[in-house]
This record gives C-alpha cells, sequence and structure tokens, in this order.
C-alpha cells in the first residue's frame, strides 16, 4: 500500500506576518527588560558600594591619627558618618566585639562580628591594597566593607540595600507595565500592517482565479503602497493580455483549420463519390476526379504536417540534424517547387542569388523557412505576382530575403505575424492557403538555430522577410 505524503499545512501571508511580528516584538521586550533590569541593579549597587569606600576612605584618614581624638570623639564621629550616609560603622576588636562607638547615651551594637572576621581573616592579611585594607562584598540584602585598621583591630562599614531592592521592584513594574502596554501596541499594529501587506495579494489572487476561469477583463492594478505589488501587477496584466489575444487567436485558428480541413474533405468525399457513381468506368474523367483527391488529400497532408512539426519543434521533441550543404542551390531546389504558378497562374520569381555559398544547419527544417517565406510572399504579394529572392555575401553574413509587392503590414500587426495563431485580417484567393503557422515554424526554427531574423514593412509598397545565416566554407560540406 502507498504511503500518502501528508501535505504541509498552509496559512495565510497575513497570519504569518502577524505572528511573526508579534514573536518578535516579545522577544524584543524580553530582552530590552532583562537588559534594563540588569543594568538598574548593577547602577543602583555601584553607587552603594561608591559612597561605602567614599566613606571608608574618610574613616580611615580620620583613624590615621587616633592620638588626636579620644574614645568619645572617635565614636561621636562614627555616628555621625554613619547617620548622614544611612551607614553602619563599627570598629571591632580581635574577638569580633564593637569596640567604637561605645559612649554612654549613644546606641552602639551588640552583635558579635567574631564569626564574620574568621571567615576573612586570611584574606584580610594578605590585602596589602593601598589607601584602605580591606574588601567591599555585596549580599541580596546588605553591602558591607572589611578591613583591617591594626593588629588587633578592624573596620566594618555596611549599608542595607533595602531601598535598592525597593527601588528596582518599582523599576521592574514600571518595565512590566510598559511593556504590557508596547506589547499590546505591537500586537494592534503588527496586525494592521499585516494585514495592508497581505490585503494587496489576496486581491490578486482573487483576480488571478478570475483570469483562470477565462475572465480577460480583470485588471490587476489598484492602490498598492509598495512598487514591487506595482510592477506585479503590470507583469499580470501583460500575461492577461496575451493570454487572452492567444485564446482569441487560438479560436481563430481552429475556426481556419476546421474550414481548411471540411473544403478538402468535402471535394474528397464529392469526388470519390462522382468516381463510384459517374466516372468509374470513363478513364478521362476518372483521372481527373483522382487527381483532385490527391490533391486535396496532400492539402490536408500539409496542413497536419505543420501542426505536427510546431508542436514537435515548440516542444523540443525535434532536435537539430546539422549538416553543411550548398545553400545557393537548396534555394534553387525549393522555388522549382513553384514553377507551377509560372506556368499555371502567370507568378513571377526574380532571384539574385549568389552562387555556391554555404552554411551548416538542419537542411529539412531551413527548407521549411525557406519554403514558408516563399510560400507566404506567394500568398500575400500584389496583383502584378511578383516574388523577389536573393542570397548576398557580406563578409561572414549570408543574407537571405525574400520580398513581395503586397499591402505591407500595419506597424501595431508587426509584432505578431511571428504569433502561433496570427493570421492576415485580409482576405485572400491565392494558390497557397495556410493556417497561419507558417510564420511561427519560421520564427521557432530560426531561434533553435540561433539566426537573426525579422520583417521590414511599408504599407501599400509591400514587405521584405530576412534570415541571415553563418558562412560556411565549402570544404565542410557532408
Amino acid at each position: 500500500m502507498k504511503r500518502q505524503t501528508r501535505k504541509p499545512k498552509l496559512y495565510s501571508i497575513d497570519h504569518i506576518l502577524w505572528s511573526n511580528f508579534t514573536l518578535f516584538s516579545v522577544l524584543l521586550l524580553v530582552f530590552v527588560s532583562l537588559f534594563c533590569v540588569a543594568t538598574v541593579r548593577n547602577s543602583l549597587r555601584k553607587q552603594v558600594i561608591s559612597s561605602i569606600n567614599s566613606v571608608t576612605i574618610e574613616t580611615y584618614r580620620y583613624l590615621e591619627h587616633p592620638e588626636s581624638t579620644s574614645p568619645e570623639d572617635l565614636s561621636r564621629y562614627l555616628l555621625s558618618v554613619s547617620s548622614a550616609n544611612g551607614m553602619q560603622i563599627y570598629v571591632l576588636n580581635a574577638q569580633g566585639e564593637v569596640v567604637a562607638p561605645t559612649i554612654e547615651g549613644l546606641p552602639g551594637s551588640d552583635q558579635n562580628y567574631f564569626e564574620l572576621l574568621e571567615q576573612h581573616r586570611e584574606e584580610l592579611r594578605s590585602n596589602t591594597e593601598e589607601g584602605y585594607r580591606g574588601f567591599v562584598e555585596t549580599s541580596k540584602e546588605t553591602a558591607f566593607f572589611l578591613g583591617i585598621v591594626n593588629d588587633d583591630t578592624y573596620l566594618y562599614i555596611s549599608r542595607s540595600l533595602d531601598l535598592v531592592n525597593d527601588s528596582l521592584k518599582f523599576a521592574q513594574i514600571q518595565i512590566l507595565l510598559l511593556s504590557g502596554f508596547v506589547l499590546l501596541a505591537s500586537f494592534l499594529l503588527s496586525g494592521y500592517v499585516a494585514m495592508r501587506l497581505s490585503h494587496p495579494f489576496a486581491e490578486v489572487a482573487n483576480k488571478a482565479k478570475k483570469l483562470a476561469n477565462g475572465d480577460f477583463s480583470v485588471d490587476f492594478n489598484g492602490k498598492y503602497y509598495y512598487r514591487e505589488m506595482g510592477e506585479l501587477a503590470a507583469g499580470l496584466n501583460d500575461m492577461r493580455d496575451e493570454l487572452s489575444r492567444s485564446s482569441q487567436m487560438q479560436k481563430e485558428l481552429i475556426a481556419n483549420v476546421s474550414h481548411d480541413m471540411k473544403t478538402p474533405l468535402t471535394m474528397i468525399k464529392a469526388y470519390a463519390s462522382m468516381i463510384q457513381e459517374i466516372s468509374g468506368d470513363n478513364k478521362e474523367k476518372r483521372q481527373m476526379h483522382t487527381k483532385v483527391i490527391i490533391d486535396e488529400a496532400d492539402r490536408l497532408t500539409t496542413l497536419v504536417n505543420d501542426i505536427l512539426n510546431l508542436s514537435k519543434i515548440q516542444a523540443g521533441m525535434d532536435t537539430l540534424q546539422l549538416s553543411v550543404f550548398n545553400f545557393s542551390e537548396f534555394i534553387y531546389s525549393i522555388i522549382q517547387k513553384f514553377e507551377y504558378l509560372q506556368e499555371t497562374q502567370n507568378y513571377i520569381f526574380e532571384t539574385d542569388i549568389e552562387s555556391d555559398l554555404y552554411i551548416e544547419a538542419d537542411r529539412g527544417k531551413i527548407g521549411q523557412v525557406v519554403y514558408n517565406l516563399i510560400g507566404n510572399a506567394v500568398t500575400y504579394t500584389g496583383e502584378d505576382k511578383k516574388i523577389f529572392v536573393s542570397l548576398k555575401r557580406e563578409k561572414q553574413l549570408l543574407h537571405f530575403r525574400v520580398r513581395d509587392t503586397g499591402k505591407g503590414i500595419p506597424e501595431n500587426e508587426i509584432a505578431a505575424i511571428w504569433d502561433r495563431y496570427y493570421r492576415s485580417s485580409e482576405a485572400h484567393k491565392r494558390p497557397i492557403q495556410g493556417t497561419g503557422l507558417g510564420l511561427s515554424i519560421v520564427k521557432t526554427i530560426c531561434e533553435k538555430h540561433k539566426l537573426h531574423f525579422g520583417v521590414d514593412s511599408e504599407v501599400g509598397k509591400g514587405s521584405t522577410f530576412y534570415v541571415d545565416f553563418p558562412l560556411c566554407e565549402e570544404d565542410k560540406e557532408t
């Protein structure tokens, strides 16, 4: 049993844009919030540490001249500095007992800091920093300094971080509220922007569905706010015009082909019936009737071959079989196929073909190019029934030209004559009647050979179709 591949779930473009914008906003806000909180925390802690360092330096300066101060003066000084800076400042002995400030009527401390001293005694003894001999340490609730005054005395300065923590909580709440507001605004704004961006795509998609259903009246232009959408609309309008034109030409081709096939089929059936009922025993009449049947069958074969050849060439199924051959003689051999027109209908073929000019190409396909261009000239030439065929060498190029004396091609139709379904609106009762595929076959074969080709035409003076071939040396002929 063949396992079915699960199709991925598809989302609308506005849903994708909206969700991605929102996710980006959330991630950005989380990053900014964490960064702001960390920055505020570090800034406040640095301020506390800086204030402790300042007080520490001043206190050490005071303690450097103990002979000039009494214990009472020291206590008063420490209490004054503590009160002014919101800190606790104590002088400790080796047992962690507070020795200053302790004077009657002024608060001291009953806490013993022996454990703290024991924990950091080795670190204090190895500290040789100039100015003050100690370190600052912080915890969640407190920042403190512990340093040596002398061998038996230590300085302890601490400051509570409650104010810092309260300020930080307040900042976090403010950032949280601001983030919520920004997130809501971002959610609404991203939704609005996503819908504005996706609306033109939805509009174009709906119009494309109408176009796919055969509605060629749709106009992809609209009020778009960015250049790329306008360029897409212009491109889709061009595609619509091409599809409309191709559809119309295809309908005309079907009508033309139907008509061209119906006529020979009717003739074949009619003359076959005449042979069966009238001319079966009359040799002369039978031969005349069978010739009509053969001619009409050949006409049908040409019609079918044109369609098949063009389809095969454009589909890439018909590869080129390159060979070197005498192009001059080759053109003469094709012109000979039109001799019956000179004899029966007074057509005039004027040639100016340089001899022994060689090319390397697919002989059969180039034959279709030459035949179709001459046949096109026969169909559309003027009342004088003149067709001019020339082949001239210019340096390393061969210029092949076929000119008629017809009414010419209007400038606005020149670009369309190479289209697959193009057929002139002019009525022509000529001996060579096509389906409108001849010039399209010429275009496809020339492009496959990478040849330069085109037409010069002037209304009222006729048209000149041309193809330029690279010259090939004679000694390469195969």
